[in-house]
This record gives C-alpha cells, structure tokens and sequence, in this order.
C-alpha cells in the first residue's frame, strides 16, 4: 500500500520558509560521504572514500586525506574541535588531534571496522565486520578485543559512560540483533532480535530512550533496552541508516526511499511516527547530524546536503494565508467514489495533536495521513490508495476534543 499525505496549511500569517535542504559537492576522485559529524556551528567533517573539512557550515569542503592508499570511511567522530578517529577498511582507524591538519594511520585489527564512539580523549570502542569489539583506554594505541555472543557481524556502537552502551549487528545474514553492556563490554546481554537484516546504527538520547535503524523500520524503547516497539515510518522508506535527536521531541534520520532515492525524515513526537522531509535522486542518504535545532547537514553518495531552518517543512506542505475555522470539521472527500486519488479537508480550530486515519470495512487500520500536532488552519489531505482493492473504507479525525468518522467508495 502506498500511502502519501500531501497537506496544505493555511495559516493566519505567511511562512516565507520551504522545505530546504541544498546540495553540495564534495571534491575529488569520489566525493562520497559515509558519515558526518560537526564540532561547532561552521566546521563539519565528513568520511567517505576520503575525510573532508568544511570551516564556513557546509558550503565549501577541502579534501584532508592524502595517503599513499586511501581506504573506504565507515564513520567519523569527534570529541572537541582537536581531536578525531575515522575507522575504515582492511583495519584501518585514522586520527587527528589538530583538526584535520594532519591524520595519522593506526591499526586496530584486520577486520573492515564499520563503528567508532569515543567518550574521551582516551577512552573509545570500535565494532567490526567480523563481530568484535575493540576498546582503547590510551586514545588508540593499544586495543582490547571483546568477542560478544550470539554476533557475527556489527554495524554501530554507543556509549553513554564507561561502562553502559549498545551494540547493533547480526549472526548469519538475517537474524539483527541489538545487545547492551553494563559493564564497559566485558558482558554483552541481547536486548532485541530477529529482526530482518543488521540494524544500521544504534542511538541513545539517554540511559531510557533509544533508537535502532533498520530495513523499513525504526525500533524505539523508552526504559533503557528493555523493551522495543515499532515507530510508524513513510510508507516508501526502504532503509533507514541513521537517527539524530535535537530534542526530546524533534528528530531526523537518514534513509533510502523504495527507489533507491536519499531521503531525510523527522518526528515530531519523539519518533513514534517518522515524515518524509526531503527525496531526491537515486543517492542513498547515509547519515545526519546537527549543531542545533535548525542547522543540520546529511551524507549522501554524491556530497553533502545541508539545511539552515530544520529542513523546512515536511514535503507536501505549503503554507499559505487563510483564516483560523471557528470550529473542529472533517469534510466528505472529494471525489467519491475515487481511483485512487481523493482529498480529505480538515478544519482545525485550535493548536494541538491531530489524528487522521483510514480502516478498512473489518476495521483495521490500512493507513496514517496525519498523527502529529497541527497550528489552526485548514488542511488539504490527498489520500492516494493505490495499493488497496476497491471497496468501502472508513477515515476517523481526532483531537483532544473532536471525534468524527466518515465513509469513502474506492472502485477501480
């Protein structure tokens, strides 16, 4: 089922402000970026084939890496303005403690290292293809290798301190796993499995609130790991690679969409439900940072994009001047009967959360159109039900204080 909601809000003021994320190129052979990580407002570093540097928030990139035999960049991170590690390939971890100036190539192993994340200058973990993980108490120089069960393959790792943090990975090709350690990695506990293919990352807000990326699906659990449910996604997204918060409630992640497109999705509601903001090409979106709340930058195959107002608006969404309703009201759609586009209208009186889905004649739930909070307005909701056989379907609207449900004839 496809499912795309495009809604135009009409608002008391105008908003001068679209959907905004612009590209950038990034020079050299490549020009790929992997990962992206920022150390202030204006300087961002990203790891593709090579480590690029830009000082001015995105706009210009200087290649840094210049060794006899550059290797592919899973990740990049950063713990002040200074000091860095970029794992690769073939075993291959660079570091820098002058921002980039100058790399000096380390070897923590011979597996391909696909994660990094350092507390400190001294104290930091790696994650391999081969399923281990490295931990360094000296900044890098020597490496003490952890082999957790039940794992042959590990995409990602986070620490919150020294001793408690998340593993993501696999055993065999299907079987995704998410495992927590309480103890600085000597002991490794599954806390989430079965899921199809290897998460792309793991990410904690906090010792509570955490996020496994994965093939169509977020996982999100709110008590530390212990339990996980699903968030609801874009209906297109094929992968999601990497999740970033910049509150408790506002986030974006990093994904592919079904035709193999970049893409770039944001919640609203702490990532219980997860809204395509941005889609273009047949680039991969490969991860996403931000400095703050409305500067924020993403890797994808063919440079780096960048946004300087939270990425704008979700795609599909146009404000424009109107008048607040006096009331709550959801219309008939129009056309109906319809094939197998028809277009709902929300009168919204008031500020707050609003719910609008759509069931099927036994009452369960085929599709989300809205679940999110909404300013007054009206809202234009097109409904496209491509995917699903004719027949009749109910749509129900809720918020805190207005319930109404109608029904609609699909015929094709």
């Amino acid at each position: 089922m496809k499912t795309i909601a495009k809604i135009i809000l009409l608002f008391v003021f105008v908003s001068g402000i679209k959907a905004q994320w612009v590209e950038y190129d990034l020079p050299g052979q490549y020009g790929n970026s992997n990962d992206i990580c920022n150390v202030s407002e204006t300087v961002v570093y990203s790891a593709g084939h090579d480590i690029h540097k830009s000082t001015n928030g995105g706009l210009n990139w200087v290649k840094q890496t210049n060794l006899p035999y550059e290797k592919e960049r899973s990740e990049i991170d950063f713990i002040n303005a200074s000091t860095g590690w970029s794992p690769g390939a073939d075993g291959s971890l660079l570091k820098t403690t002058n921002g980039g100036n100058n790399w000096i190539e380390s070897f923590a192993g011979f597996e391909t290292l696909t994660g990094v994340d350092f507390l400190n200058a001294n104290t930091g973990y790696l994650t391999t293809t081969t399923g281990k993980v490295l931990k360094t108490t000296n900044g890098g120089s020597n490496w003490n290798m952890f082999d957790p069960p039940s794992f042959s393959y590990l995409t990602s790792v986070m620490f919150l301190n020294d001793q408690t943090g998340w593993i993501s990975g696999s055993l065999g090709n299907s079987d995704g796993k998410i495992a927590k350690t309480t103890n600085g990695g000597q002991n490794w506990i599954v806390q989430l499995s079965n899921i199809f293919n290897a998460p792309y990352q793991v990410y904690f807000r906090n010792s509570l609130t955490g996020f496994a990326s994965c093939y169509k699906k977020i996982y999100r659990t709110t008590n530390g790991g212990e339990d996980w449910d699903s968030a609801t996604v874009h209906t297109e997204i094929r992968e999601v690679k990497c999740i970033t918060f910049v509150s408790a409630s506002i986030g974006f992640a990093a994904a592919s969409v079904s035709s193999n497109s970049g893409g770039i999705l944001k919640t609203f509601d702490g990532g219980l439900n997860w809204y395509l903001q941005w889609t273009k090409g047949t680039n991969s979106c490969n991860s996403v940072d931000f400095y703050d709340s409305e500067k924020g930058w993403a890797g994808i195959n063919s440079g780096v994009i960048v946004t300087g107002n939270s990425g704008g608006n979700i795609i599909g969404i146009e404000a424009i001047q109107g008048n607040i309703p006096g009331e709550f009201s959801l219309s008939q759609n129009y056309p109906n009967p319809f094939n197998p586009m028809t277009n709902i209208e929300l009168r919204i009186s008031g500020s707050g959360f609003v719910s609008l889905k759509v069931y099927d004649i036994t009452g369960r739930e085929v599709a989300i159109l809205v679940n999110r909070e909404l300013s007054a307005g009206v809202y234009n909701v097109d409904f496209d039900a491509s995917h699903l056989s004719s027949g009749m379907y109910f749509y129900r609207m809720e918020t805190a204080g207005f319930r109404d449900v109608k029904k609609m004839i699909l015929i094709k």
